[in-house]
């Protein structure tokens, strides 16, 4: 790199550590500046990273306004989470000169706000959404292996089912996945399997349990099931029309039913991060999922759930409470 790289991260909570974490093992002189309105937050971030082993080539500044950031920016990261996401990038947008944007799923938690996020970036086709599964050299080599003739005529049943695994949070991550597995969109959702809302884990923000089915326009599905009690790892299951596939994610299996398994891991997020920045640097590119391409996402999920949010608390939502 001939330059200094100057990075905005917002949001210092578990993933923004892990944001720091990552652009630690960068091998390059990188500027990093940190906002986040809560001093509680800044101070575990802090703590965190002069803790790390090696805090590479990091110079970082922790940062409760944005009054005290200054500069332009090659990358910034939105790590906060998904409420008042909208409102934190026009502020950001309006003070900065910012090259390109890596932002946290759930992106926002309305169509209102959706379509906000699509105005804003309308003219800057530099913005990813972080749904890492793709990009991991595993998922690469499970699709390449197994998954490589996926259309019309052979489409794919997916199930992911497990316990305590957090549906509404995370169920975009395997609406992703299975979208770059088979190149497609999605055509609709069915949500009559869906049981009642109820109090996330974390405060503030809401969960549900039951079966969500996907319906992608190439004819394969993907089936969601999500159970309460004690959280347990989620399995992956693939039929094709000719094989089955079985993705132990925790043990890092993927087993064919002819008996050949692949072997690999899900990268951390921290390991991810080096060679997304530099590729966004180097290349001014980036494989995450684009943020014109996550949008077509979250419309379809998000009117799904909201209506589902209709149906069960005979009120009209307007903002889903999950991120």
């Amino acid at each position: 790199m001939n330059k200094q790289l100057s990075i905005l991260l917002v949001g210092s909570g578990n993933i923004g550590r892990r944001y720091l974490e990552g652009l630690a093992k960068l091998k390059f002189e990188t500027k990093v500046q940190i906002l986040d309105i809560s001093k509680d937050s800044l101070l575990l971030a802090k703590k965190f990273f002069l803790s790390l082993e090696n805090q590479g080539f990091l110079s970082v500044s922790f940062n409760d306004s944005v009054e005290d950031i200054e500069g332009t920016f090659d990358i910034a990261i939105i790590s906060t989470t998904a409420k008042n996401r909208v409102e934190i990038i026009r502020n950001i947008k309006q003070k900065f000169e910012i090259r390109s944007w890596i932002i946290e799923k759930v992106i926002v938690q309305s169509l209102d706000e959706l379509r906000k996020m699509e105005r804003m970036f309308i003219n800057n086709k530099k913005v990813w959404v972080n749904h890492p599964r793709r990009i991991m050299k595993w998922h690469r080599e499970i699709k390449k292996t197994f998954l490589n003739n996926i259309n019309t005529k052979n489409p794919i049943k997916v199930k992911i089912q497990g316990i305590e695994w957090g549906l509404a949070c995370n169920a975009l991550h395997f609406i992703d996945l299975v979208s770059w597995w088979t190149d497609d969109v999605i055509k609709d959702i069915d949500i009559s399997g869906l049981n009642n809302w109820s109090k996330s884990k974390r405060k503030g923000f809401e969960e549900v349990y039951g079966i969500m089915k996907i319906n992608f326009i190439k004819n394969s599905t993907l089936e969601l099931v999500c159970s309460p009690g004690e959280l347990s790892t989620h399995s992956i299951e693939i039929n094709t029309l000719k094989s089955f596939i079985n993705i132990d994610e925790q043990k890092g299996k993927a087993y064919l039913s002819d008996g050949n398994y692949l072997s690999g891991k899900v990268d951390n997020l921290s390991d991810i991060v080096p060679e997304v920045i530099c590729k966004i640097y180097r290349d001014f590119n980036c494989d995450l999922t684009a943020l014109e391409q996550s949008i077509l996402q979250h419309e379809k999920f998000l009117e799904s759930l909201m209506k589902h949010r209709r149906l069960t608390l005979k009120e009209e939502s307007i903002l889903i409470p999950i991120t």
